[in-house]
């Protein structure tokens, strides 16, 4: 029987113990840190910290969202409103009609009308295209006998005019017909008729500079 060298197992136990402190100091120095606010707590509590001001700053921004839909939502219905209450009262038949804008059903702008408050006739009629922008034509109307004295034709930008055509106050027949070149501001030419016949008299054509070009007289 082989008999244990002392010297051997004196090594063996002290490597033991050693090991056994060395895992003791790493317990103790991973609790430490653990519970040490100066390492790992107050970089947790910065961090808390710093999460809980996001969200408070996401909770603000959606309520600051909701509360600008239910404003937005508020304001379309106060101007739905506002458009059906101008309807009803200008259906009032115990009132005359007063000057005011028509809407279609998408809510764009079709025509306005405007009412001579004396006479109660119509004075100008403004007719709009889809959009509810641009101008499409425009009729002004004499008050004291509500007949047609200028029609106005834009072209499809709304504010460039394409033709103008005037008629007598008083018996609403076509006098004048007036075409413009795509500026807007250049006669192209002009068509004269008699008050009485409505029959043309006079034609006037107009080159692109202004001058004129060609006249003829019937």
């Amino acid at each position: 029987m082989t008999k244990n060298n002392p010297s051997k197992l004196s090594r063996v136990f002290a490597i033991l113990a050693l090991l056994g402190m060395i895992f003791i100091s790493y317990r103790l120095f991973n609790a430490n840190r653990t519970q040490d606010p100066q390492a790992g707590g107050s970089e947790a509590l910065r961090h808390q910290a710093q999460t809980e001001a996001e969200r408070k700053a996401a909770e603000t921004n959606q309520t600051q969202e909701r509360f600008n839909e239910t404003h937005k939502n508020l304001d379309d219905l106060i101007e739905k409103l506002e458009k059906e209450i101008d309807e009803i009262t200008s259906n009032d038949e115990n009132e005359k009609p007063k000057k005011g804008p028509k809407y279609r059903p998408d809510g764009t702008l079709d025509y306005i009308i405007e009412i001579d408050p004396q006479t109660g006739n119509t004075i100008q009629y403004t007719q709009y295209y889809k959009d509810g922008e641009r101008i499409n034509y425009i009729h002004e109307y004499d008050p004291q006998t509500g007949n047609e004295t200028k029609y106005t034709k834009y072209y499809k930008d709304g504010k460039t005019i394409y033709v103008i055509q005037e008629y007598d106050p008083q018996t609403g027949n076509e006098t004048k017909y007036t075409k413009y070149y795509k500026d807007g501001k250049t006669i192209d030419y002009i068509t004269d008729y008699d008050p009485i016949t409505e029959e043309p008299i006079k034609e006037t054509y107009y080159n692109s500079d202004g001058t004129i070009k060609e006249e003829k007289t019937f």
